[in-house]
């Protein structure tokens, strides 16, 4: 069974993320990703991996194994080989890929009516430029999407590496589907492999 190690693992990976750098990008229509790496600071040599779910995980699933499928072609581009989970690998990619969703900020009623031109100023005035909004305003759901991979040695169950890409899209957004969000997410976390420790940068994940 493998157990985690402390000093690789990050304490608290979502909190808190730069939201206001991820809601502007959510805003302007241009998703980005968040991205997190840690490793142990010596060369990762390229072998073979064997990739299998997290805990919770089925490793059945056709969902698992998509997503399973897009990691697998972007770790073989930086060296690490993927086998099937019985094959002999001197590394074990533990996968987890999820999403989960909040209440974004209210999003502004298009129903509108202007006043004369205007709107009460708050001196019970009228004020130029400005209109009123009809009905309720409605909140926005904001969808999170994650692709979180543990690179173990097989021989001891030791972390040698450990990553985060973590997004956050307007809930009617085209990445707002996990299976769509994936490949830039995996390609985002890789890139550059295996990046400097501890360092959190910011990935464009969409045009």
């Amino acid at each position: 069974m493998m157990r985690p190690t402390p000093r690789y693992r990050l304490a608290a990976w979502l909190a808190p993320l730069a939201a206001t750098a991820l809601l502007a990008g959510c805003s302007t229509g241009t998703p980005m990703a968040e991205v997190t790496r840690f490793n142990i600071g010596t060369p990762i040599p390229s072998d073979a991996i064997a990739l299998v779910p997290a805990t919770g995980v089925d490793a059945g699933s056709l969902e698992f194994r998509s997503h399973a499928a897009v990691v697998a072609r972007d770790l073989d581009a930086v060296g690490l080989h993927p086998v099937g989970a019985d094959g002999r690998s001197a590394y074990v990619g533990v996968l987890n890929v999820y999403q989960t969703s909040r209440q974004g900020p209210p999003k502004s009623s298009p129903f509108r009516i202007g006043i004369g031109g205007g709107s009460f100023s708050g001196g019970g005035g009228v004020g130029g430029g400005v209109s009123l909004p009809l009905g309720k305003t409605p909140s926005s759901e904001i969808r999170v999407n994650v692709v979180d991979l543990q690179i173990r040695r097989r021989s001891d169950s030791s972390m040698v590496w450990e990553g985060k890409a973590v997004q956050e899209v307007a809930g009617d957004a085209p990445q707002a589907a996990l299976t769509a969000a994936v490949p830039a997410l995996s390609k985002a976390l890789l890139t550059g492999f295996p990046g400097r420790n501890g360092e959190t940068v910011r990935v464009k994940t969409g045009r």
